[in-house]
């Protein structure tokens, strides 16, 4: 739609709409919504939220406390490396992400997977970058 403000307040205007429509149908149906609720194990969910929460910017804080001093040791800048800017804390968080999630639905594979092509594409790059 574009980045107006016309459309920014039709976009929320829709979505108010839509929370209007299921908060009325909850409300005609409270027993389904109890009945949904109860399902529910607060105590997994929590945990499960506070690993996705953990594996995001507090483990990569740790990382890049620990990696301080190799990284002080690295000369280039980020352009002569052809690197994108906070690149590397986004794959960072993505990579943790999806070992979390590899982990939880017990893949350990994917795991695995995901290390061997992270190796592969490192060995390109390198071999790109001496050549």
């Amino acid at each position: 739609m574009g980045d107006s403000l016309a459309s920014f307040i039709v976009d929320q205007l829709f979505y108010l709409a839509v929370i209007g429509i299921c908060a009325l149908s909850i409300g005609s149906n409270q027993e389904l919504l109890l009945q949904y609720l109860d399902t529910i194990d607060i105590e997994k969910s929590l945990m499960v939220i506070s690993a996705f929460l953990v594996v995001t910017l507090p483990s990569g804080y740790l990382v890049d406390k620990v990696t301080a001093r190799w990284r002080a040791e690295l000369t280039t800048t980020e352009q002569e490396r052809g690197s994108l800017k906070n690149a590397g804390i986004w794959i960072g968080v993505l990579e943790r992400v999806l070992v979390l999630v590899f982990v939880l639905f017990s893949e350990m594979q994917a795991i695995g997977f995901l290390i061997a092509a992270k190796s592969i594409l490192r060995f390109s790059d390198k071999n790109e970058f001496n050549t």
